[in-house]
């Protein structure tokens, strides 16, 4: 294959543009001096070296004739030794040339593109010891490119990758992929006419080496090449070639978003049931508590009919309202005056305070996100359910994947799948809520940018490659190309998969309860404690009075 760094040069009194056309490739350079003079081949050479030895240092040896125009026939570059004796020559014999003012060179170069195919164009000429070069170039395509040559692009529309929009007649292609393409456009000097594939489809083999869609077309030459963020898969490299990866992506299942749980149950939700139920007991167990230190402490006993009793901690309903009041962030206008009931009350406090904190925590977090139960979060639970029909777009790299595998589930995927004609049918059919579509993860970012009622299911399967020009991407192009066009401002932020605020289990209250244990357990001590107390105080007393009375009698 011929490279453009080879420079060739052909000369001859019989060499004609005409016969040197047809063996040009786009991928060559050749520079054709043609003179009408019978001079011999040593002095040709002398005479147009002066002229190219500036083009290259890969400058190709002469060709005296010429039937073939290929790298392999290309034999050994001129070394800077040679080149500098060329000069020496040159410049010894330079005044012979210079006498001879009817010897005039044309020198034509080749194009790669001009008028749909490789061609020959007059560049300049050599005269009198001169180099007139009407480009600027004796050879173009080294800065001409490929000349403004026209290529027919397909594509179809996808994402943020390809956008098309229609304005009257006129068609527009935006997007990752045409920012690619315009800047390779530019650089490379060429045009483009996009097309899309009559059946719609990306491409996939359907049997006995046929490909259909965008893939179909490059394979049978109908264009010159497809435009678009193709999956880059072992099949599709097997009959294309696809430029170096430059992003990754993954699968995922999206669906529409589920009715959230019931409103009614909400304020529920933020603990576990068993959280509930031990904290009612914790309410009850402290409650009958105070109940019982009010009726039998001795501090107490002495107060009795002081003391309304529907008032105070002697009357049961009351005690339990109270405590009922304190794991509500709420006061009391009467307060524990035993030490026992200090002490039980201080540590319920501190429990009320932990148990409150994390509810009123929990509760701010169900009503801000929506919390759904989905269906299915796996390929292995999609094909497990009836409710929803599921399945990729026509003639994906997906479609292949789940009808080529011999793993589960996706050979059972490809049993029970439908295939949608393209994405926007397919998204139609998923906002029903009875279609579950398998598609590309940027996919989904880009669709639910703006619609809330998407979600996508936990699970990312099936990671792939797009392929395109691994010099942009190093130069950093990709990266602000893709910031262009990503969704920036998103209305439904934290709709990726979707995740649930933690619900508290008695596991993250362990150390609360424990401490409010541990004070039951300290408060019936010191209450046993008052209770002997008094007890053996007041036994000296009884014994004394006892006597007393005894004497006076």
């Amino acid at each position: 294959m011929s490279r453009l760094e080879y420079k060739w040069i052909i000369h001859g009194d019989d060499i004609t543009i005409e016969s040197i056309t047809p063996l040009l490739r786009d991928e060559i350079n050749v520079a054709v001096l043609t003179v009408n003079t019978g001079l011999s081949d040593f002095s040709l050479i002398k005479a147009y070296i002066n002229a190219t030895i500036a083009t290259s240092n890969e400058l190709c040896s002469i060709l005296p004739t010429v039937s073939k125009i290929d790298s392999d026939e290309c034999v050994s570059p001129l070394t800077l030794d040679t080149r500098r004796l060329i000069n020496a020559t040159l410049h010894k014999n330079m005044e012979i040339f210079k006498n001879d003012l009817s010897l005039k060179w044309v020198i034509h170069s080749s194009v790669s593109h001009l008028n749909g195919k490789p061609s020959m164009i007059e560049t300049g000429n050599y005269s009198n010891g001169q180099l007139n070069l009407y480009r600027d170039h004796l050879y173009p395509n080294d800065h001409s490119g490929l000349n403004g040559r026209r290529f027919l692009v397909t594509s179809l529309p996808y994402s943020f990758f390809q956008k098309k929009t229609v304005i009257g007649n006129l068609t527009i292609w935006e997007g990752l992929t045409f920012d690619i393409l315009n800047q390779l456009a530019q650089d490379l000097n060429f045009t483009y006419d996009v097309i899309e594939p009559a059946d719609g489809n990306w491409g996939i083999d359907i049997g006995n080496g046929s490909w259909n869609g965008m893939m179909g077309q490059v394979i049978r030459g109908e264009v010159d090449f497809a435009s678009a963020s193709f999956s880059i898969t072992a099949a599709r490299q097997f009959v294309g070639d696809f430029a170096a990866p430059y992003f990754r992506d993954q699968s995922v299942i999206i669906m529409k978003l589920p009715e959230g749980n019931d409103k009614l149950r909400l304020y529920l939700k933020p603990f576990r049931p068993e959280v509930w139920l031990s904290l009612v007991s914790a309410v009850l167990i402290t409650g009958v508590f105070f109940w019982l230190i009010s009726a039998y402490n001795p501090y107490y006993k002495e107060r009795h009919s002081k003391i309304k009793k529907k008032e105070s901690f002697f009357y049961g309903p009351t005690a339990l309202l109270y405590v009922y009041g304190y794991i509500l962030q709420q006061g009391s206008d009467h307060m524990p005056k035993s030490s026992s009931g200090r002490f039980l009350i201080g540590c319920f406090w501190f429990f009320s305070l932990v148990i409150a904190a994390t509810y009123t925590g929990n509760l701010i977090a169900f009503l801000a996100i929506s919390t759904v139960d989905l269906p299915f979060n796996s390929l292995e639970e999609l094909v497990q359910q009836d409710a929803m029909s599921y399945g990729p777009a026509r003639a994906v790299a997906l479609v292949m994947l789940f009808r080529d595998s011999k793993l589960y589930p996706y050979t059972e995927v490809a049993k029970t799948m439908t295939e949608v004609k393209n994405y926007e049918i397919a998204m139609k059919q998923v906002r029903t809520g009875k279609f579950a579509f398998i598609a590309e993860k940027s996919y989904y970012a880009a669709v639910s940018a703006d619609d809330c009622d998407l979600v996508m299911a936990r699970q990312e399967f099936y990671p792939t490659d797009y392929g395109w020009i691994t010099k942009m991407r190093e130069g950093g192009l990709l990266n602000k190309w893709m910031k262009n066009r990503i969704p920036k401002n998103l209305q439904c932020k934290g709709l990726g998969p979707v995740t649930k605020a933690k619900v508290a289990t008695l596991e993250d209250f362990q150390g609360v309860f424990y401490v409010f244990l541990g004070g039951v357990v300290l408060a019936s001590l010191i209450e046993a404690e008052e209770l002997l107390s008094d007890r053996l105080i007041k036994q000296p007393k009884q014994d004394k009075e006892i006597r007393i009375k005894d004497s006076e009698k």
